[in-house]
């Protein structure tokens, strides 16, 4: 696939490159002189993340029994859910960040960092809690009772995405659309720093329940690191308040479904009956608690309208919290 790639790449523009944003024509080497230390820290960065990933599973082998890795990988399986709704999310925000410069498009820039942590939270936050309210009926209904240990695992996992509302899938994104990939390689490089002795030493002492709170500090620190490096550089910030309301609003769902599956002896019903009340209760509570305002439901319902399959859906809901809102504001 690289050969090909390669072969392409150069049939198609050498033996010059035509640069869009200059006019110009561009020399292959005078390309490389400007694409390698713009893809660079990308590489880097990418590169000791994948040994990091490693390196756990080393750690996990040395001190935690075969039981609690069995249990462990069962919990991570269950991370696929809400990767699927952050991953498409940060792929996405390059291009869109790409095409706006912090120099001439300040405002425009400023109030769509904003909203790209915002919207992402929407999604990752409740979605994080719902998993982890209902760990114990979605490990049981799909792997069976005899991983005990897998529930509280993913329990624990789950909170490392509540970073979301820091902006842990929009600041690599935006430093990347930016060309300032060295903030991201510095992100990383905290986050790896901080891994390497809390996963040895969380690990040794708690098992898998210290390498999930290795995970979860070491990106809490490396994602506050890169708002840092974001308000330092650019002057740019998350909407404080948004996130705030959207994790109380989530929590306020999750306790009450958490209280109300007590009353439910059977674990499918639970698991079914537990959603359904999670999701309804949610877009309750997030109009209610002003997590969401009739700006993001425009907002939200522009964005939305290509997507010809999740559409309807999507506008049914959002003309519910358009009406709770309305009626919020009546009363």
């Amino acid at each position: 696939a690289a050969g090909i790639g390669v072969t392409l790449l150069l049939w198609r523009f050498c033996p010059s490159l035509y640069s869009r944003n200059h006019g110009e024509n561009v020399d292959f080497f005078q390309a490389l002189r400007l694409m390698v230390p713009y893809g660079m820290p990308l590489y880097l960065s990418t590169l000791i993340l994948s040994l990091l990933t490693q390196y756990r599973g080393i750690i996990l082998a040395q001190f935690v029994s075969n039981m609690g890795i069995g249990n462990y990988t069962i919990a991570m399986n269950f991370s696929v859910l809400i990767i699927i709704f952050s991953q498409p999310i940060a792929i996405s925000l390059f291009p869109a960040f790409s095409k706006l410069s912090i120099k001439k498009d300040r405002d425009i820039l400023e109030k769509m960092f904003k909203l790209s942590v915002k919207y992402t939270s929407l999604l990752v936050i409740p979605a994080s809690l719902a998993l982890c309210v209902l760990s114990n009926e979605v490990v049981y209904a799909l792997y069976g009772s005899q991983y005990r240990l897998a529930p509280s695992y993913l329990a624990l996992y789950v909170l490392y995405f509540l970073c979301a509302g820091l902006g842990m899938f929009v600041i690599a994104s935006f430093f990347n659309g930016q060309g300032d990939t060295k903030a991201t390689f510095k992100m990383d490089l905290v986050n790896v720093s901080l891994s390497v002795p809390l996963t040895l030493i969380f690990t040794f002492l708690y098992g898998v329940p210290g390498l999930m709170a290795s995970l979860v500090t070491s990106q809490f620190v490396s994602t506050t690191y890169g708002l840092f490096l974001a308000r330092k550089k650019y002057a740019l910030t998350v909407d404080w308040a948004s996130s705030f309301r959207i994790l109380v609003a989530s929590l306020c769902s999750a306790l009450l479904v958490y209280v109300l599956l007590a009353l439910i002896p059977i674990p499918l019903f639970k698991l079914v009956f537990g959603g359904f009340l999670y999701v309804i209760s949610f877009l309750g509570f997030a109009p209610l608690l002003r997590a969401i305002s009739k700006e993001d439901v425009a907002n939200l319902d522009e964005l939305l309208k290509g997507l010809v399959l999740i559409y309807p859906i999507a506008r049914s809901i959002l003309n519910l919290e358009k009406r709770i809102l309305s009626l919020h504001i009546a009363i």
